[in-house]
Order: C-alpha cells, then structure tokens, then sequence
C-alpha cells in the first residue's frame, strides 16, 4: 500500500453537501411551481367562463399560492449557497431550522404585502 491512500469522505463532512443539493433542488421546484400556478392562474382568471367572483378577487385567490411557492424558492436557494443559517433581527436570534422558518415568514410577509399594495 501507498502512503498516499485515498481518504474516504466522513459522515459529518457529506451532511452539508447533502443538504445544500437537496435545498438546490426544493428551490429549483419551488421557482418551477411558482411560474406554472401564475400561469395556470393567469389562464383561468382570463376565461371567459370564470366566475367574477374569481376574476374579482384572483390576486387573492391565485396571488398567495404562487407567494408561498416563491418564499420557500427563495428561503431554500439562500439555505443551498449558505450551509449554515443565522439571523438577527429585531433582537430575534434564530440558527439553524428556525433561521430558516423565520426567514420563509419574513419573505413570504413581505410579498404579501406587496400583493396587497398592487392590488
């Protein structure tokens, strides 16, 4: 045997790598999922079968789905280019899943907030 053997990644050093493909690929799905509820949503608010109740009220109706699917493609793209979470806000500390909890509502509250100023 050579002094040079290769060495076996550990356990602990695959989690990490592990977790950022997975929150990648929860991203990349997410964004996908966004942009096909917008259009389906988009296509059914324009037919001209469509209740006025919904054609009324579609931001509402159709505008949250597509915000909740765009927060979690957001929270899970910053959770794949960064492995560990932390944030600090308003003398909130939060790391790890809560890091990441946190930052789901506060990006999701602020396109809701968005939705309802255009709307």
């Amino acid at each position: 045997m050579s002094d040079e053997q290769e060495e076996k990644p550990k356990p602990a050093e695959i989690g990490p790598l592990v977790t950022r493909i997975v929150s990648g690929i929860v991203a990349a799905v997410a964004l996908g999922g966004a942009g096909y509820l917008a259009l389906a949503g988009l296509e059914l608010a324009t037919a001209a079968t469509t209740p006025t109740f919904i054609r009324d009220h579609a931001p509402a109706i159709l505008g949250v789905p597509v915000l909740a699917a765009l927060a979690a493609a957001i929270v899970c793209g910053a959770r794949a280019l960064e492995d560990r979470s932390h944030i600090e806000l308003l003398g909130l500390r939060a790391e790890g899943a809560g890091a990441i909890v946190t930052g789901w509502t506060v990006v999701f509250a602020a396109l809701a907030v968005a939705l309802r100023a255009l709307w």
